[in-house]
């Protein structure tokens, strides 16, 4: 009997194309679509078997277990992993996969068929490459680590504290921070998850704990808010971390290793209001609430009506310390004495700045794609979008920002189509996304206020190359205005090439922007977006 008591979206990644002798990953994970409140248990999470079927075409094999475990917030922790090969008396052609999602008791939740293409042996490669299967889950290993490590911090919590009776209103920040370590306890099983310094600064000097926990911490965790910005001390803090994740990422350049930082956002503030160096790790996903964004942390935490959203918001920043700590494996290394670091706001306080340059990404998130696209390029979000994956592990968005010498927000085309008057502006155009005729719709609506347009078109992608001219045409008569501007570059070819032409795009954003528009004294308040691209 099948049971439809959780509304879950299966997010499944499986190669379209394969060939015989070659092994293939696929993986499961899900989203809940149905709201928190409609959750039918009393637990929050629920384990869900995956069962994958080959029939007589594939062998299919576990990486690890195969159960994922699904969060009454939004859905799954991790995917549940499997290794598919074509046997070697399956013919060419279309051959289905069954996975199929049961309960814990037997209770079938739902069935889905994966359609796969075996290629005759002649024929060329699939685009969708093999893959080298790593033995198991990123897990804590089961040896015990030393204890020097696992006393190790997983965040260090770096906030202002209030001047107006701290001793009342740091309960706020001292409750988030223990929730926060109870997720992350729960998530990693570490007996130390966080630091949170609970003294007031010394007048003679810093603290010997918040230098050795900046030494130590995996992530640095800061709390956004007006008196943050103000705060020496909470600058000191992020350049000495800052320095220390640069100086590890340096030793490994060509790991895919986020910088280790996760802001948490106390109060509601708009790009203007923040200083640049932190601007550009402003990241609020579209997973997180609205009233995350709408109220901040004290907001949702003192109105009632917004409990839910609290803990929807606690759990998803647990989340995204824990992947950072793992992706980027920062190792301990002392840093100096604070009292001879210089905040790393501090060389932009009093300076004029450029109006901030809005990048509005237009790529489909990998349950967007169109049929027959290989995932291999794509993510779980916009956001993730790799299309020079081969050349560099890093997405896009992070390499744009890096490369930027000015100051950028990213955002994706959500609902409401954006005023190109608001801001000096470049659209970042994955040319498949014109597969899809509402993205295309909206393009053309983009088109009639034209914007310098980047489409990177990767000549080391088998399916973009065999595409490449039919891609560019259509992005041609999508938005003919935008590709005749100068500053526009269509069909980009490499991660070489996009960066240049990033670049010029820019300043020729701004350029325009600077001659045509009433600039105002203070760039505008536009609220990084990150999201999947909505069909409505």
């Amino acid at each position: 009997m099948t049971v439809h008591a959780v509304n879950l979206q299966p997010v499944i990644g499986w190669p379209r194309q394969v060939r015989r002798g070659e092994e293939y990953l696929v993986t499961v994970e899900c989203r809940v679509l149905q709201e928190p409140g409609a959750w039918p248990y009393e637990a929050e999470e629920v384990a869900l078997t995956c069962v994958l079927d080959g029939g007589p075409d594939f062998t299919v094999s576990s990486v690890d277990d195969n159960t994922v475990i699904v969060h009454r917030f939004g859905g799954s922790y991790s995917p549940a992993r499997f290794v598919i090969r074509p046997t070697p008396t399956t013919d060419p052609g279309k051959h289905p996969l069954t996975l199929t999602m049961m309960t814990q008791g037997g209770a079938t939740i739902r069935s889905d068929e994966l359609q796969v293409t075996v290629l005759d042996d002649g024929s060329p490669p699939p685009p969708s490459k093999p893959v080298e299967i790593p033995s198991t889950r990123p897990r804590r290993p089961k040896e015990q680590p030393s204890p020097a490590d696992d006393q190790r911090p997983l965040f260090f919590l770096s906030y202002a504290r209030s001047r107006y009776r701290p001793e009342d209103t740091d309960r706020w920040v001292v409750k988030f921070f223990e929730d926060l370590c109870a997720d992350l306890g729960q998530m990693t099983d570490s007996p130390n998850p966080g630091f949170m310094d609970r003294q007031l600064p010394l007048a003679a000097g810093w603290p010997n704990q918040i230098m050795n926990a900046l030494s130590n911490c995996r992530v640095f965790v800061p709390l956004f808010s007006p008196g943050y910005f103000a705060s020496e001390y909470c600058g000191k803090e992020w350049a000495a971390f800052q320095e220390r994740a640069q100086e590890a990422l340096l030793e490994a350049p060509n790991a895919p290793r986020p910088m280790p930082i996760v802001p948490a956002l106390w109060m509601p503030m708009g790009s203007a209001d923040i200083p640049a160096p932190a601007r550009s790790m402003q990241f609020i996903s579209s997973d997180f609430p609205p009233a995350y964004t709408a109220e901040g942390l004290y907001g949702i935490m003192k109105l009632g009506r917004f409990r839910e959203q609290y803990k929807e918001t606690v759990l998803r920043l647990a989340a995204a310390i824990r992947d950072h700590a793992m992706l980027t494996a920062l190792p301990p290394r002392r840093i100096p004495d604070l009292s001879v670091v210089q905040s790393v706001f501090a060389a932009n306080l009093g300076r004029p700045t450029l109006p901030l340059v809005l990048l509005t990404l237009v790529v489909p998130s990998i349950g967007r794609l169109p049929s027959g696209r290989d995932a291999y390029y794509y993510g779980r979000e916009p956001s993730e979008w790799t299309p020079y994956r081969g050349h560099t592990s890093i997405p896009i968005v992070e390499q744009m920002l890096s490369a930027s010498q000015t100051n950028c927000v990213i955002e994706t085309l959500g609902n409401a189509l954006p005023d190109p008057a608001d801001a000096p502006r470049v659209l970042i155009v994955d040319p498949w996304a014109l597969r899809d005729p509402v993205l295309r719709d909206r393009l053309r609506q983009l088109d009639e206020k034209p914007l310098i347009t980047l489409a990177p078109l990767n000549s080391s992608d088998p399916q973009t190359r065999d595409e490449m001219t039919e891609l560019s045409r259509e992005l041609r008569e999508t938005l003919p205005r935008s590709c005749e501007l100068t500053g526009s570059t269509i069909g980009i070819p490499s991660f070489d090439a996009f960066r240049l032409a990033f670049r010029s795009a820019v300043h020729e954003a701004l350029s325009r922007y600077l001659t045509t528009a009433d600039v105002p004294q203070s760039p505008h308040a536009i609220r990084r977006r990150y999201g999947p691209l909505s069909p409505d």
